[in-house]
């Protein structure tokens, strides 16, 4: 039987189903709602449970989120996250890199996609690094009644010879023909 939970362990963030269920319960306690009677109880758990799969399933095809295994190493005893495409029978630890065989029932787990990642925090206590420029451009894109086009993150360099960009300009797009 396949394990789903969440687990912030050195494995990079990478996390089970179990926990995101439990995580998604307790928000739903802490709103208020009230799982009731038993029956009720299960029902909800398992439409919940469905959402959730089904918008996980979603995410992983979107590349959010990547599928693999949290694998700990026989030899040094650490669990690290492996993406589906670096598993085989022997694994290589990232850790020591001595080759171990994958256990016969693995954790299966999930991994936010580091460009993501990388692109919602500029440090691992800083938000907003490029989530403020989606916004904007989301919030641009809502109040445009006509027509709304936009560029990625143009680079402007001082002279055509320079390797190095000199800036950039996050936000550059037009929104009703302006």
């Amino acid at each position: 039987m396949e394990e789903y939970a969440i687990t912030n362990r050195a494995a990079g963030s990478a996390f089970t189903f179990n926990d995101l269920k439990v995580r998604a319960i307790t928000k739903l306690v802490e709103a208020g709602y009230v799982f009731t009677p038993r029956e009720e109880s299960r029902i909800n758990e398992e439409n919940l449970e469905l959402g959730l799969k089904n918008t996980l399933a979603e995410l992983c095809q979107y590349q959010v989120f990547f599928k693999g295994y949290l694998l700990k190493c026989n030899q040094c005893s650490s669990t690290f996250y492996y993406h589906l495409n670096e598993i085989d029978e022997t694994v290589k630890c990232k850790g020591c890199l001595q080759s171990f065989t994958m256990s016969v029932e693995p954790n299966f787990a999930y991994k936010l996609n580091d460009l993501i990642k990388n692109n919602i925090y500029r440090s691992k206590t800083e938000r907003d690094a490029n989530l403020t420029v989606i916004r904007t451009l989301a919030s641009i894109a809502a109040r445009s009644r006509r027509s709304f086009q936009f560029s990625p993150q143009i680079n402007l360099y001082l002279s055509f010879s320079d390797r190095k960009p000199d800036t950039d300009i996050d936000i550059f797009c037009v929104s009703d023909g302006k």
